[in-house]
This record gives structure tokens, sequence and C-alpha cells, in this order.
């Protein structure tokens, strides 16, 4: 059975106190009130999500108390969330304002959890959070994740989409240790949203969470997308091109918090 982060390396280095840059996280207490959490605990396919394009990555569950995609076909880049592109959404739906955070997310290999796929020029892998507009059929979305982009291995990458283009940058070579992280994902009154990620703390809860604001100021590149009252949020793993394939994107936990819009 596969364990959940617990390595000591990770432990030392979240002791070291990375910090939140720029823009402040909000702290746990701010969140909202818990509407959903997904631990994995129970063996089988996800249940209770609605599910976008399950055909072009069917091998998704929940095992040992994770998230697991299987991603060993992408014939046509028909896993792939770029410009007109569209993989896989694994989501629940939630009105703003809300906080959604998700747990060591991450991608690994098949055969063994600690090592992740071979990187190169051409290797494109990645598990995170997305965020979509109601219409599933638009090209309309945002999204947060970590994986080898290209040069740039085991990194934190943000994208929005508007309309079937995209903007992407990610923030730095070998940023996210072993090709994991957490991710935050706040959605405000106004509809736009701020992004934070961290080195995963293998004790939430127990251990202070030290959110790091996406590229110092917790705001992804390009046009931000003029999203509704309510959006999709969840989970995806998709890839560009054969490179690095087949890996396992993976988390420990999906948790959705509600906030008052009367604050």
């Amino acid at each position: 059975m596969l364990h959940k982060i617990k390595r000591k390396a990770v432990s030392v280095l979240f002791g070291m106190g990375l910090t939140a840059c720029g823009t402040s996280a909000p702290v746990e207490k701010d969140f909202g009130t818990l509407v959903f959490q997904d631990e994995f605990t129970t063996n089988g396919p996800l249940s209770d999500y609605v599910v976008n394009n399950p055909d072009v990555l069917p091998l998704v569950e929940a095992k040992d108390g994770r998230y697991q995609a299987f991603l060993e076909d992408n014939t046509d880049d028909k896993t792939l969330h770029f410009n007109q592109s569209q993989g896989r959404l694994d989501a629940k739906k939630v009105r703003f304002p809300f906080t959604v955070v998700v747990r060591n997310i991450g991608i690994h290999k098949p055969d063994d959890v600690k090592l992740t796929p071979e990187h190169s020029d051409s290797t494109y892998v990645f598990a995170g959070l997305q965020v979509h507009s109601l219409n599933l059929d638009e090209r309309v979305s945002s999204h947060v994740v970590v994986g080898h982009r290209g040069s740039h291995f085991n990194t934190v990458e943000g994208k929005n989409t508007v309309n079937g283009y995209s903007w992407v940058t990610d923030v730095g070579v070998d940023k996210a240790l072993n090709g994991r992280a957490d991710i935050l994902i706040q959605g405000l009154e106004d509809k736009t949203l701020r992004v934070f990620w961290q080195v995963p703390n293998p004790k939430p809860g127990e251990l202070k969470d030290r959110w790091i604001a996406y590229n110092a100021h917790a705001k992804l590149p390009g046009d931000a997308p003029a999203y509704g009252d309510e959006v999709y949020v969840g989970l995806i793993t998709y890839a560009q091109g054969k490179g690095g394939l087949p890996f396992v994107g993976t988390a420990d936990s999906l948790s959705i918090y509600q906030s008052s819009d009367d604050k």
C-alpha cells in the first residue's frame, strides 16, 4: 500500500519556513464553511463529481487514500488542457466566494510513488486544479498544475484560457520538489481568483501552512476569465505529446470551502 507523504526531507524543508511573498494567503479560519472534502478513502471510481470528457482519461480512481489518474495514452493530445483542447475534469460546482485546497498533488511513475517521470525539453506532464465556467463546452478556464513543463521540471504552472486562447507561465525550475505541491485557489467576491502554492505540508492542521503567492502577486497570467456566480472546480491530469508517459497524477485530498459574501 502506498503511504501518504511523511518523508523526512519534506518535513525539514517545510520546517525551514517558506513564506508567502507579496500578497498574503488566507488563513484557515477564514476559508469559510467546509462544503466538500474527499480524502479518497474508498477505493474505486470517484464519487459525486461532475466529469467532463471522461473517455480521454478513463483510468481515474480513488486508491489507497489518493486520487490516482493513470495516463498512458495521449493520442492526438486528447488529454491536453490548452487553447481549444480540453481534457478530463473531475469537478464540483461552487459559488463565489470560495476557497479550494488540494494537498500533495503532483506526478509520479506508475511503479514508484517516490519517483517523477523522466524529464526533457519535450516532457509536459501535469496534475492539478482547474476552475471552469459552468458551460463545459466553453474554452474558459483557469488552472494551477504541478509537474514537468519541458526544461522547467518539477514546477508549478499557471494558466488562464479565454475563448480558446491560453496564457501560461510557471514558477521556475525544480521549485516543486519531487513533483508535488499543495495548491490553494481563492475565488473572491468580484469573481476573480487568487492562487497560492507551497511545498506539501506533511501534517495539515498540526504544522502551519506556508503559502507562496503565485509569481509574487497571486494572479495567473494573461486575461482573466469573466466568470459568473458559479463555476466548476476540480482535478485534472494531462500531458502534451508523449514524453514522460506513462505516469500517474495523484493527490491526497481535495477540500472546498464556501465563504459568506456579506463579509
